[in-house]
């Protein structure tokens, strides 16, 4: 190990080649991601609103539009599941440098139980900081932003 700290070129340019080789697979991930997320929001949205106009219209009887609520609180779990499977395979490839596109995701789905643990504790200390105050929610969004690595 040198002694000697590295100037800003030698800086830049590692981390310039850290970004060539993991770039692409990172990018994949996140298109693949958004893509399938986009579509759950769209098909949420149509469920709610178009299906409650039709319903309302078709039948008289109220039984149908506590199923298409039914419907749609399903749609947001499986919305919030996805999103944290996508977090946890997004943070996956970053921190591993030899997984490819399924084996984050495959890592992800490993570690998504966990990860809605530490989700959950770093909302509530997070929410909790902004009870007391924009300057300690400020703080606590800096002191716990590492928690997820």
């Amino acid at each position: 190990m040198s002694s000697e700290v590295a100037s800003i070129g030698e800086i830049f340019s590692t981390s310039w080649e850290e970004y060539k080789e993991r770039a692409l697979p990172i990018f994949a991930v996140v298109l693949i991601s958004t893509a399938i997320l986009f579509g759950m929001v769209i098909i949420l949205a149509l469920t709610a609103g178009f299906g409650g106009t039709v319903l309302v219209h078709i039948k008289a009887d109220q039984s149908w539009i506590y199923i298409l609520i039914a419907l749609s609180c399903f749609l947001i779990l499986v919305i919030t599941i996805l999103a944290l499977w996508v977090h946890t395979a997004m943070l996956a490839i970053i921190v591993d440098e030899d997984l490819g596109i399924i084996e984050a995701f495959q890592r992800g789905w490993e570690y998504l139980w966990p990860m809605t643990w530490v989700l959950t504790i770093f909302s509530g200390i997070i929410v909790t900081g902004f009870i007391f105050g924009i300057l300690p929610g400020i703080l606590c969004c800096v002191w716990f932003s590492f928690s997820f690595y």
